[in-house]
Order: structure tokens, then sequence, then C-alpha cells
């Protein structure tokens, strides 16, 4: 009896002694799994005695030595033979840009706006031909408002909210009023107009493609006006963002404006202006647009902007 007692409790301890050691051994193979997939998820650095660089996957860290995975061949690099080394993770590479300063252009194109809002806190000016002026201010994530004027006698304003829907695909809407205190031929005259802009903008700050409608009304003309529009820009180096904008506009169906440009945005060594420069084509198959006389049927014209960056 205290035979069969004796091999019942040894028994018990066993499988007691069993269990801890599969607990912690389960314990270890997952902050092993946890660490290679640390280390997996690693790209080391490697700077040699003449600066250049070597780069690979870090498979281990010593205190003399590292082992780094080249290709299907894992090497060894001691660190008295090296000048030194740095660690870069996966999501501070996903984090990097091409380019180390933003693109300054990224709201808009030259007239038409892209559907990328200004960022919270952030806030720019822009003129063209410096005779206009337009600010805009980043109220939030999605909130953007502006404000400025055609004219010298003119207010426009607008308010605009953007949101991602997708991966690379951004979707915003603009809502804009403008008030002209007269016009040059019909002194004391008031006039007032509204629109809205939606617009669906592809790709990233750095090189997108948007679509865009317009409709808007003006009390001048006493009928609406509408049309769409297509952008596209590219950054191509540091401080050189080229853009360009194609649109057309028509009250009937039957009378047609169109409007292009192609422009290259210039960020000055200042770091917060940007030139723009570049040509503005208008078409037409008519020679009287809603009013307005148009003499040829192609105007080629030169365009010059300024950005200001707070």
């Amino acid at each position: 009896m205290i035979l069969l007692n004796s091999t019942f409790f040894a028994s018990i301890i066993l499988l007691l002694s069993s269990s801890c050691l599969a607990l912690n051994t389960s314990k270890i193979n997952n902050l092993t799994n946890e660490k290679n997939q640390f280390i997996s998820d690693t790209i080391v650095v490697i700077v040699k005695k003449d600066y250049s660089e070597i780069r690979g996957i870090l498979i281990s860290e010593h205190r003399t030595k590292l082992v780094v995975k080249l290709g299907d061949e894992n090497v060894i690099f001691f660190k008295n033979e090296i000048v030194g080394f740095r660690f870069i993770t996966s999501e501070e590479i996903k984090s990097k840009t091409q380019f180390e300063s933003p693109n300054y252009n990224y709201t808009r194109y030259c007239f038409f706006p892209s559907a990328f809002t200004t960022k919270k806190g952030e806030s720019n000016s822009y003129s063209h031909y410096f005779t206009t002026a337009n600010l805009k201010i980043g109220l939030s994530d999605n909130w953007e408002f502006s404000i400025g004027s055609i004219f010298i006698n003119s207010g426009l304003a607008s308010v605009s909210y953007s949101k991602p829907i997708y991966k690379s695909v951004r979707a915003a809407v603009s809502v804009y009023g403008g008030y002209v205190f007269y016009f040059p031929n019909n002194p004391g005259d008031n006039q007032r107009g509204i629109g809205f802009i939606p617009r669906l903008s592809f790709g990233d700050e750095n090189q997108n493609i948007s679509m865009g409608l317009i409709t808007t009304k003006v009390s001048y003309f006493n009928e609406w006006i509408y049309g769409s529009y297509l952008g596209a820009q590219q950054k191509i180096k540091e401080r050189l963002t080229l853009s360009g904008e194609l649109s057309g506009l028509t009250v009937d169906s039957h009378n047609i404006l169109l409007l292009g440009d192609v422009t290259l945005n210039c960020t000055t060594r200042r770091g917060f202006e940007v030139i723009s420069f570049g040509i503005i084509g208008i078409n037409t198959n008519t020679q009287n647009f809603v009013g307005i006389p148009l003499p040829n049927p192609f105007i080629p014209i030169p365009y010059i902007g300024y950005q200001r960056i707070f």
C-alpha cells in the first residue's frame, strides 16, 4: 500500500514537472519567435573602412560581431573592422519619402485643387500674376478654409472637406462663394456667385492625378456654368514640381471653353517660397463665351505665380 501511494505521488510530481517544463519551453519558443521576427524585420547598414555602405538583413548581433544576410548568404562583420553600423526597421522605410523636403504645391495644380487639403495648423498664400490673393488655412486633418480675391474689388471664400477613401485614393469637395462690388462696364451693379467642386485624387502628395467637376453660377451671367477638369503633378527634383491641368467649361453643351496649362513650380533657397512659371492655353469653338469676347480660337499666355508658406 505504501509502495502504491509513493508511486502515485511520484507520478503526480512527474506530471507537474512535465507541465511546467512544457510551459517554460513554450514561453522560450515564443520569445525566440518574437526575437527572430524582430531580427528579420531589421535592416542593418554597415559602414566599411572606405566609408562605403552595405545593407542587409540582421541575423544576430554579438559583442564583437554582426551576422548579416546578404542575398542567400550569411556574412560575419567584426565590429573592430568596420567604421560603424546603424539599424533601419521596415516601418521607418515605409515612412520615408523619396525627397527630403515636401511638395508645397500638393493642394492644387494651377487654378484647380487636388483632393489634398492644407494640413492642420499650416497655412499658405498664393497669387496669380501678383494681382490675385488667396490664403488657405488647415483647420483639421479634413477641413480647410480659404479666403481671397480675384480682383481688387472682389471677395472669394471657400470651405473644403477631404477624406481618404482607399490606400492611394482621396475624395474632397469644396463649396465657395464670391462677391464683386461692381463690374467695370456696369458700375454700381454688384454681383455674387456660388459654386461646388467635388473631386478625386489618386496618388500621394509628391505625385498625383485628380479628376473634378466644376459647377458655378454668377448672377451677372444668370445661368449655371459647368464642366470638369483633369490635373496631374510630379515632384521631379528636391525643389522642382511639374504640374499641368486641362479643363472644359460650358453653359449649353455647345459653346465650350477649354483651358490648359503647364507650370514648373520652383521652391526658392529660402525654403518657404514657391515661384511658378509656365504657359496657359485657351481654346474655344466660339468667339464669344458667356459674353466674353475671344477673337482667336487659340490663345497662348505666359504664366507666373507666387506662393508663400507660413
